[in-house]
């Protein structure tokens, strides 16, 4: 603190001189220093205390804050995987049992398509043996045929021939037959012309005579009558025969409803094919088995 020349020093104590107040200032200075780096220091003291105080009073709150929060996120989180892992043991279990619903079908797939491969493999063996079964019967019914066609040509050649015999030997045994009941018939007239006359002439015959006569007369017409029933089955039966000649056109007629016949098996092995393994067609009737009325059919 300075003065002016002329006033006198408040500060003067014991009359000191200008030295003295300025060691006193230097003093009062120093010790106004001092006491401000005392504050200071008390003020750094003091904040150095508060500082951490402070930095631990966050520190220990941000740790209780921090712990409050992990310890609610474990447990929101636990929960979360609690679910989690019950909703994926769910799925799990769905999904095994969905895999056991898929293996028993995949099984019971395979077990199908094996029967069906092994009923494919089969009906392929079958078509096969169907195959050659066919033409084997294609080929047996075309030798048949054209054997067996000769065979009844032959046949209905030798058995025609045989009829025009028969019917030429009924017909010749019908005339003789009519020949011999002629004969027969002129000699009971005359026979009974005969007796008649003799009848006439000696009407005094004997009656055993006319017994004899009469019995010799119901002989004649048994004879008659049993040579009339055996002249009409003659003529039955050439008429018969007449009717079961069989000409050229009855013989091609006959052949070709063999052939038709021989056709038509064919066509029903050929139509028997697809659903399985066709059945022998029937035997052609042969030569032997062959009679008037299926000639005439």
């Amino acid at each position: 603190m300075s003065t002016s020349p002329g006033e006198p020093d408040d500060f003067t104590i014991g009359g000191h001189g200008p030295d003295n107040d300025e060691m006193s200032a230097a003093a009062f200075r120093q010790e106004l220093n001092e006491l401000k780096i005392e504050k200071l220091g008390n003020r750094i003291t003091i904040i150095s205390v508060i500082i951490p105080c402070l930095i631990g009073a966050i520190v220990w709150f941000a740790y209780m804050d921090i712990k409050d929060r992990m310890v609610d996120v474990h447990d929101t989180g636990q929960n979360e995987v609690q679910d989690v892992a019950e909703t994926l043991g769910a799925k799990i279990n769905a999904m095994t049992v969905d895999m056991a619903k898929i293996q028993h079908q995949l099984e019971t797939t395979l077990k199908d398509l094996e029967s069906g491969m092994a009923k494919l493999a089969t009906a392929k063996a079958e078509k096969s043996e169907v195959k050659v079964d066919l033409a084997r019967l294609e080929k047996s019914l075309s030798d048949r045929e054209s054997a067996t066609s000769k065979t009844l040509e032959n046949e209905l050649k030798k058995a025609l021939t045989a009829t025009e015999s028969r019917v030429a030997e009924i017909i010749a045994k019908t005339a003789e037959l009519e020949k011999s009941l002629g004969k027969q018939t002129a000699e009971l007239d005359t026979a009974i012309q005969e007796m008649t006359a003799a009848i006439q002439e000696g009407k005094s015959g004997s009656a055993a005579l006319v017994a004899q006569i009469a019995a010799q007369i119901a002989d004649k017409e048994k004879t008659m009558a049993y040579l009339q029933k055996e002249l009409g089955l003659v003529k039955i039966k050439a008429n018969t025969l007449e009717q079961t000649t069989i000409d050229r056109k009855t013989l091609d007629r006959e052949l070709a409803r063999i052939k038709q016949q021989y056709q038509e098996e064919i066509l029903k092995s050929q139509a028997q094919v697809s659903p399985g393994k066709s059945a022998p067609p029937k035997q052609p009737k042969t030569s032997e088995s062959i009679s008037e009325k299926d000639l005439l059919q």
